[in-house]
């Protein structure tokens, strides 16, 4: 069974939307051999010399796991890119020098990956299955005001930021401390960032 949504990896094979997460392939066709081995996709139909297959996540994923089915001559590799384009790592697929003598490897890069490259030797035939790292939790507000407790009287400062350093833009403070309640409304001016 292929992992699903709600556990440490879920497998990808064609364009499509997965727990969230958009995958889009330039180039991607079943695999049409290796399949009790468990290949799931291949760059072209049938059989013959394979292609770069170039693989985009959004949002990007934190881990790309891929299996090389029969690689047979070196120069078949596993490449990860943040969304800067900055490689994150890059994972050879060493050929086993022996044709028609199934080998398969397995690698697996970590980071905050937006795009996958999988290149395969030239001349050489092979399939591939791949599993992504489950996306990351939803970024969250956090607020930390000195002092924790307001005294009446005292200036309170708050600083207020998103978990992931996104940004964010603030429309309405409301704070309650023992059951007093103190609001400010934003009206004309809006703060846009980490405040």
């Amino acid at each position: 069974m292929l992992p699903g949504c709600g556990s440490s990896g879920i497998a990808i094979f064609q364009n499509g939307s997965y727990c969230g997460i958009n995958v889009v392939f330039d180039r991607v066709a079943p695999a049409d051999a290796f399949l009790a081995a468990g290949a799931t996709f291949q760059s072209d139909p049938a059989h013959g010399a394979s292609h770069v297959i170039t693989i985009s996540f959004d949002p990007p994923v934190p881990s790309v796991t891929v299996t090389a089915y029969d690689p047979t001559f070196d120069g078949n590799s596993m490449s990860a890119y943040d969304n800067t384009n900055t490689l994150i790592g890059t994972i050879p697929f060493p050929g086993n020098h022996t044709p028609g003598t199934l080998t398969t490897q397995t690698g697996t890069l970590s980071g905050s990956i937006s795009t996958l490259l999988l290149t395969p030797a030239p001349l050489d035939y092979v399939a591939y299955s791949a599993i992504i790292g489950s996306a990351p939790a939803a970024p969250t507000l956090q607020v930390v005001c000195a002092p924790a407790v307001p005294v009446r009287g005292t200036v309170v400062d708050c600083a207020i930021r998103m978990s992931d350093s996104s940004t964010f833009t603030l429309t309405r403070l409301h704070s309650s401390v023992g059951g007093a309640t103190i609001r400010r409304h934003h009206r004309e001016r809006r703060r846009t960032g980490g405040v």
